[in-house]
């Protein structure tokens, strides 16, 4: 379950596997939303989320593809960016909205 595999990369004090599958969870979900081919690689896949929600590929990037958190508050904050970015896909915002 995700709960026991959550307990197992805490444990194991494991933020950057725990981090990864988030973030490989929530691209095959962007993948579906955007009828995009399940071997989108990173361009297609960041080019669609930010042509979609209006945010800069950039940030898109740092989203889904960022570096490994620190610590427990990076960890947080990655984690409630990829929910936001799913949130804007499933209930779009047009830009300049927030």
């Amino acid at each position: 379950t995700v709960t026991g595999r959550g307990r197992l990369y805490a444990r194991a004090d494991a933020r950057g596997p725990a981090l990864a599958a988030v973030r490989a969870a929530v691209r095959q979900r962007l993948a579906r939303l955007l009828d995009l081919p399940p071997e989108a690689g990173e361009p297609d896949v960041v080019r669609a989320v930010a042509e979609r929600t209006g945010l800069a590929p950039a940030e898109v990037r740092a989203t889904l593809y960022g570096p490994e958190p620190a610590d427990d508050d990076q960890l947080l904050a990655a984690v409630g960016a990829l929910d936001a970015l799913l949130a804007r896909l499933s209930f779009p915002v047009r830009p300049g909205q927030s």
